[in-house]
């Protein structure tokens, strides 16, 4: 057990808190480096999969059974392995998150010239997990391709074309000799919305799909080496 590590018995729960309620703030809050563990009197697995959609795909957990309880052993995401591709696709959209917000930042204190830098690693990262999850991750899965209708895949790769173009479009303004700030606040605005929209649909529908196959594989070891490499290189 991590010396770290806290307790949080939802058979204590307050009165007139709800347990959900009780539990997403002792989540919410989870420092890293930290190990909680949550006592329950009833399967957690519904509780945990709701607050799990919450905080983003933020935490881990391993849940063991007890004569009259369940003890859910639970952490920070960031501080365990990525081993499944909902895993390692959402952090790499919070890395890329990170580094939009940073981009902004700096725009807005410093000017868009100071800010060059930033954007161009952010949509160099961009580019990097568009390209795994067209060229590496979609042609592994043929069997969620069909009619384009009810296609997560055929709706991925369209969005896709509309950030990379977004994303070129900022490029080419931000390589200006004296980039518009109101025009790049623009751009940048419109790829966000847009980014937000994405990553939602992806992380809430086409990941999980995703890994309920990859678990079918016999190369599912060699697609997720491949995929982390490819983010990175």
């Amino acid at each position: 057990m991590s010396p770290h590590t806290r307790y949080l018995d939802l058979r204590s729960c307050p009165p007139g808190i709800s347990v959900h309620t009780y539990a997403f703030y002792a989540l919410k809050n989870l420092e890293p480096g930290t190990d909680l563990t949550m006592i329950s009197a009833e399967d957690p697995l519904l509780l945990l999969n709701q607050l799990q959609l919450q905080l983003r795909n933020r935490l881990w957990w391993e849940c063991a059974r007890e004569d009259k309880s369940w003890n859910v052993h639970i952490r920070r995401r960031e501080d365990t392995e990525a081993l499944t591709l909902q895993d390692i696709l959402s952090r790499d959209h919070e890395r890329l998150d990170g580094l939009f917000v940073q981009m902004l930042a700096r725009m807005r204190a410093y000017g868009t010239s100071a800010a060059m830098p930033s954007t161009l690693e952010f949509i160099q990262g961009l580019r990097r997990h568009i390209s795994v999850e067209n060229n590496i991750i979609a042609p592994a899965f043929t069997s969620l391709h069909g009619s384009e209708e009810h296609n997560p895949v055929a709706t991925m790769l369209r969005e896709h074309e509309d950030i990379l173009n977004q994303a070129q479009i900022i490029e080419e303004l931000f390589q200006q000799a004296a980039p518009d700030q109101i025009e790049a606040e623009i751009w940048l605005g419109l790829l966000a919305a847009a980014l937000s929209k994405h990553e939602h649909r992806e992380e809430t529908r086409l990941f999980a799909l995703w890994d309920a196959l990859l678990n079918r594989r016999t190369d599912a070891s060699a697609l997720i080496h491949r995929v982390k490499t490819g983010l990175v290189t």
